[in-house]
C-alpha cells in the first residue's frame, strides 16, 4: 500500500470533516468527561494527565512502580506529578512482552514493595503493566499515547521463545484509564496511522466474535465511523497530531482541516479508540486476533502494522459468513457491503499501511509453518478454517494486495475467492480431462507450491488421512523452506531413508529405531495422554514398544523361568496386575521380553533360542504374577546402520539404560506397554531414545548365597540373585472416553 495519501482514496474521501463537521458533536469536548464504568474508571480530557495524582491516590497507593514506554517530556511530567509516591521507574519496554521482561518488572515491582503500577505509553507499555498485574495483583493507571485500546481490555500476552500466550483475566484491566489527547500531538503520521487501523481492527472483530451483543455492536460501529471520518484528517499535512513543528512554523492545512478541525479529529481518534478496546474486551478475539499474535510471537513482527496488514484479508476470507455485520459495517465505511475488505484496504493504504507482510520482512518461506501454526490453533471463527484456508489467508496478507469486490449477492458460493467458501473438502469430484493451466505472468513461490499440494488434498475421502496428509505437507515444506533444503541434501536425505528400508528385515525394524531415537515414538506415546488414577494410585506409565518385539512369545506358567539358557545374573520378579483402586485383575497378561548379559535380544542374537528371555505370563485369582528372568544390562541400539551413522554425526551415544519390557493387557482394560527400568544404570538420564520416566525406575535387590531369603526354582545352586516387585495398575477402557 502507498503510504501517506497517495493512491486510493479512502471510501468517505468525498465527505472528510470541515469545521462543521459531525466530529465536533461525536468526540468528547475538550473539558472532557470522567465515568466509572463497571470495574473501570476512566477520565477522558485535554489535559487529563494533570489528574494523575488523583487516581493513583483514589486506589489507596503509595508506592508506585511507572512504566515508561517513551522518552520526553510526558514521562517526566508524569513522574514529577506522582512526587514522592514514586517508588521506581521502568523504562525496559519491548513488543510482545517477553518472558524474561515478564519476570523482570514483577521482580522489580516486588523490590520497591509497590502497591500499584502506572504505565504512560503505547500498547506495549500497558501489557507490560497488565503482566505486572497479573503476576503481583496489583492495580494498573494506564495513560495511553497511542491509539492500541489495550487499556480497555482484560486481555494480556507474553510472548515465550516464539510463542505468544494470551489470556483473559480481571486483575489485569486497569483500575483507572486517563485518556489526554494532548499527549498524542506529535505522534507521527505513519504510526498515528497504523496505530488506528489496529483499533479499526478491535472493532470490525468485535461485531463476529463468539460473545458479540448489540450493545458492543453499537459501541464497535461508532467507534468504526469516528475512524473512517477522523484518521484522513490527522494524515493530512500539517496537522495537530502529526510531528511535532518549531514555533512559529507556518502550517499549510487542507481547507476545512484547520487546528481546531485537527484537534477535534485527534480527540475522536482516542475516543474511538477506547470504544473500540472496550468493544473488543468485551466480545473477545477471533480470526484476526489469533493470526496478528501468531505472527507477532512467531516471526516477531510489528503489532500495530501487522494488524493494519492482516485485517482487510481477513475480513475477505469471513465475507460470506458475516454478511449482517458487512452491511453494518459498509454503512459507516461509506461504501458497497460487497466492497467492505476492499474499503478497509484504501483506508489502510491513506494510514500508511506496509505493503503486505512481506514489507515487513516476513520471507515467504515461513508461510507454510505459520499457516500450520494457525490451522492448528484452531481460532473461534465464523466460517470453518481448513488447512488450505489458512495458508491462503497468510499469503493474501503477505502479498497485501487490494481484495476484489465481492459478487452481488454475498455468499453466492462461488469458489476461487479467499473471501467465499470453494467446494466441499469431503466431496470428491467425479474425474474429468484436467483444466488446462492458466498462463500466470508471476514466477511459482514456495508459498503457492505448497498451497497447490495441499487444494489437491482436499480430494480425499477419508476426512482424518486429508487431516494428516495436509498437515504433513504443511509442516514439511515450511521445513524444507526454513532451513533451505540444497538439492544434494535433499538426495542425501532420499539415500538416508533408502538405506533404512533396505536394512529392515524380520528380526530388525530400523524405521521404529530412526523414530525412537528422534523422539518421535514417545512423543506418539506421551500424546496418548494419561489413563487415569484411583485410590491405589496412577495407572502404569506407558513408553516405548522398542525394535525388537516379536509376537508369539511362548506361554510359560506362574513363577517359570524365562532363560532357555545361562544369560545372566537371575532375577525373581513377582508383583499384583491390579484396577486403579486395587481390586485384582485374573486371567491378565504379561508379554516380557529382555536382553541377555551379552546385550543382545534373542531376535539379535542366532545363536541364542528364538524365544530366549521371551515369556507370556497369566495373573493367578489374586492378579498375582511371578517369573525368572536375568538382571538387564545396559546395551547399545543397532549402530551398525543408518541409524547409527545418524547418531555418531550429531555426537550422540547409541546407549540404552538396562531394562526389561512388559506388555500389560486385560479385557475392558487399556493396555499398556512399558518398560522396569534398572535404576544402577549409568544412562538413566541420557536414554538413546528418551524412553525413561520416572515412575517406571526400579531397585533390583541383591541377595548372596545362603542367605535368608527364599531362593527361587530356576536359581543355580551357590549363585547370588536378585529380586524385585513391580505391580501394574491398568485403567478401564471405558475411562478412555474422557480423554
Amino acid at each position: 500500500m502507498p503510504a501517506g495519501l497517495s493512491g486510493a482514496s479512502p471510501p468517505n474521501a468525498a465527505s472528510r470533516p470541515s469545521a462543521a463537521s459531525p466530529l465536533a458533536a461525536a468526540a468528547p469536548p475538550a473539558a472532557g468527561f470522567t465515568a466509572d464504568w463497571l470495574g473501570q474508571r476512566v477520565v477522558f480530557a485535554d489535559g487529563a494527565l494533570d489528574r494523575l495524582p488523583a487516581e493513583v491516590g483514589a486506589l489507596g497507593a503509595r508506592r508506585v512502580l511507572f512504566i515508561a514506554g517513551l522518552a520526553g517530556a510526558a514521562p517526566a511530567r508524569a513522574a514529577a506529578l506522582l512526587g514522592d509516591r514514586l517508588a521506581a521507574r521502568w523504562d525496559d519496554v519491548r513488543q510482545h512482552v517477553p518472558a524474561d521482561l515478564a519476570v523482570a518488572v514483577a521482580t522489580e515491582a516486588r523490590r520497591v514493595r509497590a502497591n500499584a503500577v502506572v504505565s504512560l505509553g503505547g500498547g506495549s507499555a500497558t501489557g507490560l503493566a497488565k503482566i505486572c498485574a497479573l503476576q503481583t495483583g496489583l492495580p494498573v493507571v494506564a495513560v495511553p499515547t497511542t491509539y492500541a485500546g489495550s487499556e480497555m481490555t482484560p486481555v494480556w500476552g507474553r510472548t515465550d521463545g516464539a510463542v505468544k500466550q494470551t489470556g483473559r483475566d480481571p486483575r489485569v484491566l486497569p483500575k483507572s484509564v486517563i485518556y489526554d489527547p494532548r499527549l498524542l500531538t506529535g505522534l507521527p503520521p505513519e504510526f498515528a496511522g497504523t496505530s488506528a487501523m489496529n483499533a479499526l481492527a478491535h472493532c470490525v472483530e468485535a461485531l463476529y466474535a463468539p460473545a458479540a451483543d448489540p450493545l458492543t455492536s453499537l459501541s464497535a460501529l461508532e467507534a468504526a465511523r469516528l475512524i473512517a471520518a477522523a484518521l484522513p484528517v490527522i494524515m493530512a499535512p500539517g496537522a495537530s497530531s502529526g510531528p511535532a513543528r518549531p514555533a512559529g512554523t507556518a502550517v499549510a492545512s487542507p481547507a476545512g482541516t484547520g487546528p481546531d478541525t485537527a484537534a477535534q479529529a485527534g480527540r475522536a481518534l482516542l475516543w474511538a479508540a477506547c470504544l473500540a478496546g472496550r468493544s473488543f474486551g468485551t466480545a473477545g478475539g477471533s480470526l484476526h486476533h489469533s493470526l496478528c499474535h501468531l505472527l507477532g510471537g512467531q516471526a516477531g513482527l510489528p503489532h500495530a502494522q501487522t494488524h493494519a496488514i492482516v485485517l482487510p484479508h481477513v475480513v475477505a476470507f469471513l465475507s460470506a459468513a458475516i454478511e449482517p455485520q458487512l452491511g453494518r459495517l459498509a454503512a459507516v465505511l461509506g461504501t458497497d457491503p460487497t466492497d467492505v475488505a476492499g474499503a478497509l484496504w484504501d483506508l489502510g493504504a491513506a494510514a500508511g499501511s506496509p505493503a503486505g507482510l512481506r514489507a515487513l520482512g516476513l520471507p515467504a518461506s515461513d508461510l507454510p509453518a505459520i499457516a500450520a501454526a494457525l490451522a492448528e490453533r484452531q481460532p473461534a471463527s465464523p466460517r470453518p478454517l481448513s488447512a488450505a484456508d489458512a495458508l491462503a489467508v497468510v499469503t493474501a496478507a503477505w502479498r497485501g494486495e487490494r481484495p476484489a469486490p465481492l459478487s452481488p449477492a454475498l455468499g453466492d458460493g462461488q469458489p476461487g475467492r479467499i473471501g467465499q467458501p470453494g467446494p466441499d473438502p469431503g466431496t470428491c469430484p467425479q474425474p474429468g480431462p484436467d483444466p488446462q493451466p492458466e498462463a500466470d505472468p508471476q514466477p511459482m513461490s514456495a508459498a503457492g507450491l505448497s498451497a497447490a499440494v495441499i487444494d489437491r488434498l482436499q480430494q480425499t475421502p477419508d476426512p482424518r488421512l486429508r487431516e494428516v496428509l495436509t498437515s504433513l505437507v504443511m509442516h514439511l515444506h515450511g521445513f524444507v523452506a526454513e532451513v533451505r533444503l540444497s538439492q544434494d541434501e535433499w538426495l542425501a536425505a532420499v539415500r538416508f531413508l533408502t538405506a533404512t528400508g533396505q536394512i529392515c528385515s524380520d528380526r530388525r525394524q530400523e524405521f521404529i529405531l530412526l523414530s525412537d531415537t528422534l523422539g518421535v515414538s514417545m512423543l506418539v506415546d506421551l500424546l496418548a495422554g494419561p489413563s487415569g488414577s484411583g485410590s491405589a494410585g496412577f495407572a502404569t506409565e506407558s513408553t516405548v514398544l522398542g525394535p525388537f518385539y516379536v509376537p508369539g512369545s511362548p506361554e510359560r506358567g506362574y513363577g517359570a523361568s524365562i532363560a532357555e539358557r545361562p544369560s545372566g545374573e537371575p532375577a525373581w520378579i513377582t508383583g499384583r496386575v491390579t484396577d486403579l483402586d486395587g481390586r485384582p485383575i485374573a486371567d491378565a497378561t504379561l508379554d516380557v521380553w529382555q536382553n541377555a548379559d551379552d546385550m543382545l535380544y534373542a531376535v539379535q542374537n542366532t545363536d541364542a533360542p528364538q524365544d530366549n528371555l521371551r515369556g507370556l505370563f497369566r495373573t493367578r485369582a489374586d492378579g498375582s504374577f511371578a517369573f525368572l528372568g536375568v538382571r538387564p544390562t545396559d546395551y547399545p541400539i543397532p549402530d551398525d546402520g543408518p541409524v547409527g551413522r545418524l547418531l555418531a554425526s550429531t555426537g550422540r551415544h547409541p546407549w540404552r539404560p538396562a531394562h526389561i519390557h512388559v506388555i500389560v493387557s486385560a479385557p475392558g482394560y487399556r493396555t499398556v506397554a512399558t518398560h522396569i527400568f534398572d535404576s544402577g544404570s549409568r544412562y538413566l538420564a541420557s536414554d538413546a531414545v528418551f524412553a525413561v520416566k520416572s515412575s517406571l525406575i526400579r531397585d533390583f535387590e541383591r541377595h548372596e548365597p545362603g542367605g535368608t531369603a527364599a531362593v527361587p526354582e530356576g536359581v543355580p545352586p551357590g549363585a547370588a540373585w536378585y529380586s524385585l516387585r513391580q505391580d501394574f495398575l491398568l485403567s478401564p477402557v471405558a475411562a478412555e472416553s474422557g480423554d
